[in-house]
């Protein structure tokens, strides 16, 4: 997200309104995105240490 996204999301959060579809979007996809990343290094780890055995 950038700066002025995050000001927004937050400015609207403070005053109670809801957040914008695109912006909960993108951040649920960069969640997303990072968990994939963590789930085949960690994947990797496994089949490598199988393989090394």
């Amino acid at each position: 997200m950038t700066g002025l996204q995050k000001l927004r999301t937050g400015l609207l959060s403070f005053c109670g309104a809801d957040i914008d579809v695109e912006v909960t979007n993108q951040v649920t996809k960069g969640q997303s995105k990072e968990q994939a990343t963590k789930m085949f290094i960690t994947d990797s780890k496994k089949i490598q240490a199988l393989l090394d055995s």
